[in-house]
């Protein structure tokens, strides 16, 4: 177990925070599909996110965050956990019969912590992944209330929530879908707005790219660029809506200030190795995520030049509010604790068809991908065999060898090693059971590209 442990990069006792006095409310902000490259933040060079990159002034911008999978239910969930996909158990989209996987039921969640501290626990959800409850991923919320509209029907219902606790310290998970595709198309002001222009302008798609472009985008462009400037419209309209959130927190009278933290769930690909979307691959496009964090009493700072994973906001908040995590998460808090090892993602396809031949390339769809990153080293373990690259030469993942690479069968054996010890500490928390979704879901994740 104390090997397990080390190996997993669990918390160790660490000096923790003396705990606030009051409490102050917390709000953990989900933009699905947003890839950190693509805000100023990060270095983008349009201007897509005005708001958050005035936000993130104020903030702790970490600036190596990997999701640990490349889609939305797995990710998610070992956000909410600190666990990765093959210890928390949801990790496969549909396969036949429309058969989907629920958490494995005895797995705590974030929600429950803050739950068991005194917060009011709630949570408003776009993604139809995350607000199906059979998934488990309402555990401990008090208010779980799914939508499938914009920004500012999650806003109108956060107001509710928080009008209800007044005086009561709250726990909000606000999960926004504006950036996920179909995306809005892009108007002559939003270009104005957005500034530079993006990548792929002029750059006709070939037969080829626009047959493997998912369907439920609706009508293709003629250029790469257009697409990527719908995308981007998306995160800009989402940073409106975003400041309205803000004025929102900020007019909450007689509360201490507020511990904020955005993230993203996964990335968006076009056309970086040859196909569009996510869920399918481990390249940095998909994984490469943000995460912003605002904290009570501390000031602005970039920290964790070293990779850090999603699995490491849970732990890294409570780290904040002076609450113990769990000894046996996966997480750890990295204000507290920087050093770790390894950081790992993963990503399965049960059906090659949901991926609306987004990467014709790829020759087998099915199995499962696991990839690790040690500093700017990153191995990622496909079915056609390993892929090696040095992110800090090579960070667009244009040269895969693993020629030389001083210990491959050794890391290697260390991610199946991972692998096996993952599975293994999921057993404590029960067996995975599966479902069959029901017409109203397939429904709105078939709008999403998610099944056919």
């Amino acid at each position: 177990m104390i090997l397990l442990l080390a190996m997993l990069g669990c918390l160790q006792e660490v000096d923790r925070e003396s705990r606030p006095n009051p409490l102050p409310d917390v709000y953990l902000i989900v933009v699905d599909t947003l890839r950190a490259d693509h805000l100023p933040t990060y270095g983008y060079g349009r201007n897509t996110a005005p708001t958050l990159d005035r936000f993130a002034k104020t903030a702790t911008v970490f600036e190596d965050v990997v999701a640990p999978s490349s889609w939305t239910l797995p990710s998610t969930a070992s956000l909410l956990t600190a666990l990765y996909p093959a210890t928390h158990g949801l990790s496969a989209k549909f396969g036949k019969g429309r058969k989907s996987a629920a958490m494995r039921p005895d797995v705590e969640t974030l929600a429950m912590w803050l739950g068991n501290a005194g917060y009011a626990t709630g949570a408003v959800v776009a993604n139809p992944w995350v607000n199906n409850t059979r998934h488990g991923l309402n555990a401990g919320f008090e208010s779980f209330v799914a939508t499938d509209e914009s920004a500012g029907a999650i806003n109108r219902a956060t107001r509710a929530f928080l009008e209800k606790n007044p005086d009561r310290p709250v726990f909000l998970f606000l999960h926004y879908m504006d950036v996920h595709g179909p995306y809005p198309r892009a108007t002559s002001e939003d270009l104005e707005a957005l500034g530079a222009p993006g990548r792929g302008q002029g750059r006709a798609l070939t037969a080829s790219e626009l047959e493997s472009r998912p369907r439920y985008l609706g009508s293709p462009h003629a250029t790469l660029g257009e697409d990527i400037d719908d995308y981007d419209t998306g995160i800009r309209r989402w940073d409106a809506g975003f400041a309205e959130l803000l004025t929102l927190i900020e007019s909450r009278e007689g509360r201490p200030e507020p511990l904020i933290a955005v993230v993203s769930d996964h990335g968006e690909e076009f056309l970086d190795h040859g196909g569009w979307n996510h869920g399918v691959t481990l390249f940095e496009e998909q994984l490469a995520v943000p995460w912003i964090m605002r904290s009570p009493g501390r000031p602005p700072e970039r920290r964790a030049q070293a990779p850090v994973s999603l699995v490491d906001v849970a732990p890294t908040l409570l780290g904040r509010l002076g609450i113990d995590a769990p000894e046996w998460i996966q997480g750890r808090d990295v204000l507290a604790e920087p050093a770790r090892g390894p950081v790992f993602s993963e990503t399965q396809i049960s059906n090659a068809k949901t991926v609306f031949r987004a990467l014709p390339h790829e020759i087998d769809r099915r199995a499962a991908r696991l990839a690790m990153r040690v500093g700017k080293t990153k191995i990622i373990r496909a079915p056609g065999g390993a892929r090696c690259f040095d992110l800090a030469n090579d960070p667009l993942e244009t040269s895969p060898s693993c020629a030389g690479h001083p210990a491959l069968e050794d890391s290697l054996a260390q991610m199946e090693a991972w692998e096996r010890e993952a599975r293994r500490l999921g057993l404590r928390f029960g067996s995975v059971e599966s479902f069959e979704a029901e017409e109203e879901q397939a429904e709105r994740l078939r709008a999403l590209g998610y099944v056919e």
